[in-house]
């Protein structure tokens, strides 16, 4: 059950698992090392299971009953597969993949890449020497516009977060849409949207779309969009690595958002031309369950440079080093207790994230590396930061 209070101080709430799209792992979901190889959704039409190298490269992928063999470089880059159906990606010098057969996610591309690393453009029908979607960065890596047939934005930042999409040549008095984020303080994660307003007004509507609320998961993914009313608009669901399904509120599938809406796997940026996840630093295939790209800070995660480390309850909000969500509640010894329970700590060697929410509401994150926590580290951190958050 997913509760939000809108603008009014109303509690707006709906069950955020739709009728047979639960999922389970079953007693052998996880391998020695707590790797995802089996996902089964509740209704049967998704069941997933994956067998995996030792760098946790996805050997063979079954889905709904169709089975993939995958082939991997020396590099783990993911080059191509047989089975249910046939294909072949690229890359260049620099490990960037350049090309995706249509047969393992619609549309083909063939995507082109600056000297940093940063994609560029794609080529999304096939015409050689064209590309249909651009992309413009700023000197701090942001991406901070995207040129498409359908329109040309421009993001505004504040941080790491867009609070602002222009229509390009917009004055700065006329966004087409402004974002609210729960993480408002840097208590929280970056990537919570709870609002989006579209127009200028400074007063939030009470009925109609031009208010809709954000609602998440464990994960942080979005899985349902209320209008200012508190009607439920617009829902969605994922597979285990981020595969998106869009619904209206009835259970209708629909192939796109009807609100335009970008903000869905684990809070981060849906493409829909090019059916990838923006994850800042690098770009992320849910048909592949890895990044298209190196990751930039190299080695930090294993021995794989375009894991997806997702699974059920990862988030790697930068693209560039997974962060293990813990929650607690209350007291040290509560904390102490869901991190000794959880069940991936012993094999982090990046950070995790550790999200404190406390009896009385306040809620608090830390991003720690294991170290931290067996040293005590976290709770010298805490008290120096927030003092009144270990007691």
């Amino acid at each position: 059950m997913i509760r939000r209070e809108d603008q009014k101080g109303d509690t707006v709430t709906f069950n955020h698992t739709m009728s047979g799209f639960g999922f389970s792992t079953g007693a052998t979901g996880y391998d020695d090392e707590d790797r995802l190889q089996t996902w089964n959704r509740t209704n049967g039409t998704m069941n997933q299971a994956w067998t995996l190298s030792d760098v946790g490269n996805w050997d063979s992928f079954t889905s709904a009953g169709s089975t993939w063999n995958r082939t991997h470089s020396n590099a783990h880059e993911f080059t191509g597969f047989t089975g249910a159906s046939t294909g072949t990606l690229a890359y260049d010098v620099k490990g960037n993949q350049t090309s995706r057969p249509a047969t393992l996610s619609a549309p083909a591309l063939n995507l082109d890449w600056n000297f940093d690393n940063q994609l560029r453009g794609a080529d999304t029908n096939g015409s050689a020497g064209s590309l249909e979607v651009t992309f413009e960065y700023d000197a701090l890596g942001r991406r901070v516009a995207r040129s498409h047939s359908s329109g040309n934005v421009v993001y505004v930042h504040a941080g790491q977060q867009v609070i602002a999409d222009y229509a390009r040549g917009a004055v700065t008095s006329s966004p087409t849409y402004r974002y609210v984020y729960a993480d408002c303080l840097g208590y929280d994660y970056v990537d919570e949207p709870i609002l989006r307003h579209t127009g200028t007004t400074t007063t939030l509507p009470t009925t109609g779309d031009n208010a809709l609320y954000y609602h998440r998961n464990q994960q942080y993914s979005i899985v349902g969009l209320t209008n200012a009313a508190g009607t439920l608009v617009e829902r969605y669901t994922y597979s285990a690595y981020g595969t998106l399904s869009i619904y209206a509120a009835n259970g209708t599938v629909r192939t796109s958002s009807t609100y335009a809406n970008r903000y869905t796997y684990t809070g981060r940026e849906w493409d829909a031309d090019l059916r990838l996840y923006h994850f800042r630093a690098r770009w992320y295939d849910p048909a592949t369950g890895g990044f298209v790209t190196r990751d930039p800070l190299g080695y930090v995660d294993g021995m794989s440079l375009y894991r997806g480390y997702f699974s059920t309850k990862e988030l790697d909000p930068l693209g560039r080093e997974v962060w293990i969500v813990v929650r607690a509640f209350g007291s040290e010894s509560c904390l102490s207790a869901a991190w000794n329970n959880s069940a991936h700590h012993a094999g982090i060697q990046s950070h995790f994230y550790l999200v404190v929410e406390r009896d009385d509401g306040r809620r608090y994150s830390f991003r720690f590396h294991p170290s931290c926590w067996a040293s005590g580290m976290w709770r010298r951190e805490s008290a120096k930061y927030k003092p009144d958050l270990v007691q």
